[in-house]
């Protein structure tokens, strides 16, 4: 359920199931899925050549299009083997964490998110919002390398809630990012006068 009220706030009450905890972890391995899938097929070809080459063989096309697919193979495996590892973890992490289910209310406004749970509240500001990832399913507000805030889709009843929240996150988030280039900017200048 979303409020969303003239002063640029909007509250969203999220209850995280199964689906989303599994979405959200794909977004957050997202890199190292690639890196895996690349590592893996550069390990195949290698795999692939590594035998003619040691038999003195030149590489030639053939030789080099059966690295290519050894590869490819292997990447395939490595993508598929990851993508149910993923799905896998993340189940028995949602099942063994039962505060991942409970309901969660964001409110987002010019200072940053409120969360509040049943345990307790607190606002993360605008600055700790390392990254912001839009998909199909929902937002993503990192606020380190294996967290997020998760603001699924369907929490958003209607096209002007969607482009309301994404426009409070959009415009608070490129305002904390300007306000730190200036102030890196300045302290840059600073650090020139002195020498």
């Amino acid at each position: 359920m979303v409020e969303a009220d003239k002063n640029d706030e909007l509250t969203v009450k999220v209850r995280l199931n199964l689906e989303d905890y599994i979405q959200a972890n794909r977004v957050l391995l997202k890199k190292r899925f690639y890196i895996m899938i690349g590592f893996y097929s550069l390990f195949g070809l290698a795999i692939g050549i590594y035998p003619s080459i040691r038999k003195g063989q030149a590489l030639g096309f053939s030789l080099i299009l059966q690295g290519i697919i050894v590869g490819v193979a292997m990447g395939a495996l490595a993508s598929f083997l990851e993508s149910a590892t993923i799905k896998v973890k993340a189940k028995r992490v949602f099942k063994s964490n039962k505060h991942l289910s409970k309901q969660h209310v964001y409110g987002l406004n010019s200072k940053g998110i409120e969360v509040k749970t049943e345990s307790g509240s607190g606002l993360i500001p605008w600055a700790n919002i390392s990254q912001f990832v839009q998909n199909d399913s929902g937002f993503y507000l990192f606020t380190g390398k294996k967290r997020a805030l998760v603001i699924p889709k369907r929490a958003l009843k209607n096209e002007s809630e969607l482009s309301s929240s994404k426009r409070i996150v959009h415009e608070n988030i490129e305002r904390i990012q300007t306000l730190q280039a200036n102030g890196k900017a300045a302290e840059d200048g600073e650090q020139g006068a002195e020498k």
